[in-house]
């Protein structure tokens, strides 16, 4: 975030400036950037939600408070740099605007608003002038893009730019890392308290129930407290979320019960609502089965087409090896199976990890797992239900792997009631 201050009309040597949002991760890196860089102010004006006033932060051997929103405008700053959300940023940039105050805004509310410059320094600077009281920032993804792009465009006119762009976590702040540490370390978070604090960072949860308790109809899971059109914003997302993830971790809890006195262990599937894998994955491992592979890149699966395509299994498996050596890969191969023939020419093979044993009997399921004897790991799948999983089970496979537990899972009866 950084524009031409002369071009602004500010004067250096008296400028009062104002971070919004300064506690956030964008502010503190935005504050880090101003204090390494020597950027000079007269007066440093750090504002934050309520839960931060009062605060201090110390900056070059300063110490520097933290101050609400209304004591900013009293203190009637020149420039103030905006980090802290589109509806912020809606709510307080007329009204430093009003006392003389400009904005530049990091958030999404002015960039399409036409009234608004778009600016990014390095390509049309040149367009801001004195009488710009609100200048937009494009997203950082655009910004760094178009850096780029801007001279081929002046030389060669690109006409189009198709572009694929990944969220890191860090940019939704500090509760996102914090959130993705947990999960390394295998806790998993409240999906609920992520989403209610997503549209108001302000609401209160109360957790009554944990990831993975069971519960009693009628039983209360979490308490909010908020603005009630905060709430309401997050009523549907967080129902939805709560509904399809509490119904597929029940299912989940079902069929692991079913083989608890077995040591295989149930996995999911790739057959997932698209854009809502993570989330229903997770639910999986909330209700005590285990996440297979997450898409095509974590892990090499050869299926019955392959081995059509590749002209046989022995042939399949080769050109497996030479693509992973070839590329400097290291990935578990898993081969599909669908007779026993096929079981015995993949045992040849002793890079392959597991064997899918894809809609075998239960007669045959014993037969290959005696014939594999244990030189890899085994996996079913295939018309395998609440019926007859016990029975795989017991024939001595390490994995049953259900479909089922996510494409099939009934939504959990869940609502939101104010009080």
């Amino acid at each position: 975030m950084h524009v031409n201050i002369v071009l602004l009309n500010i004067n250096f040597k008296f400028m009062r400036l104002a971070i919004v949002g300064a506690t956030g991760l964008v502010g503190r890196q935005i504050i880090d950037v101003i204090i390494e860089r020597d950027f000079f102010f007269s007066e440093l004006i750090l504002v934050a939600s309520d839960k931060s006033v009062g605060k201090k932060i110390e900056l070059k051997n300063k110490t520097f408070f933290i101050y609400s929103a209304a004591e900013m405008l009293e203190m009637k700053p020149d420039l103030a740099l905006f980090s802290a959300g589109s509806e912020v940023s809606k709510e307080l940039a007329p009204m430093l605007n009003a006392i003389g105050c400009k904005v530049i805004d990091n958030s999404s509310f002015w960039r399409m608003n036409k009234k608004y410059k778009l600016i990014i320094p390095e390509i049309n600077g040149e367009k801001l002038s004195s009488k710009d009281m609100i200048i937009s920032n494009p997203n950082c993804s655009t910004i760094q893009l178009l850096v780029v792009l801007a001279p081929i465009h002046k030389k060669y006119n690109i006409e189009r730019v198709v572009v694929s762009t990944y969220q890191s976590v860090s940019g939704s702040g500090k509760k996102a890392i914090n959130q993705l540490d947990d999960e390394e370390k295998g806790k998993t978070g409240d999906m609920a308290r992520s989403i209610f604090n997503f549209v108001d960072q302000e609401i209160e949860f109360f957790k009554l129930k944990n990831d993975g308790d069971q519960v009693k109809y009628g039983e209360i899971a979490y308490k909010v407290i908020g603005k009630s059109i905060s709430i309401l914003k997050a009523e549907r997302l967080v129902l939805n979320c709560m509904q399809r993830m509490s119904g597929i971790a029940s299912k989940t809890k079902i069929m692991c019960d079913l083989i608890k006195s077995n040591n295989t262990k149930i996995l999911d599937t790739r057959k997932t609502i698209p854009l809502n894998r993570f989330l229903e994955k997770l639910a999986v491992k909330i209700g005590g089965g285990e996440n297979h592979r997450f898409g095509l890149y974590d892990m090499i699966m050869i299926k019955d087409n392959h081995v059509d395509f590749s002209g046989g299994i022995d042939r399949a498996i080769i050109n497996t090896q030479k693509y992973l050596s070839e590329n400097n890969l290291e990935l578990f191969i898993i081969v599909e199976a669908r007779n026993l023939l096929e079981v015995k020419e993949i045992i040849k093979h002793k890079n392959v990890g597991r064997i899918l044993l894809d809609n075998f009997s239960i007669e045959e399921t014993k037969k290959a797992v005696e014939i594999i004897n244990k030189v890899c790991q085994t996996e079913s799948s295939g018309d395998i239900n609440e019926k007859n999983i016990k029975d795989y089970a017991d024939v001595g496979v390490d994995y049953i792997s259900l479909g089922a537990i996510t494409h099939s899972a009934n939504n959990f009866d869940l609502s939101l009631k104010a009080k």
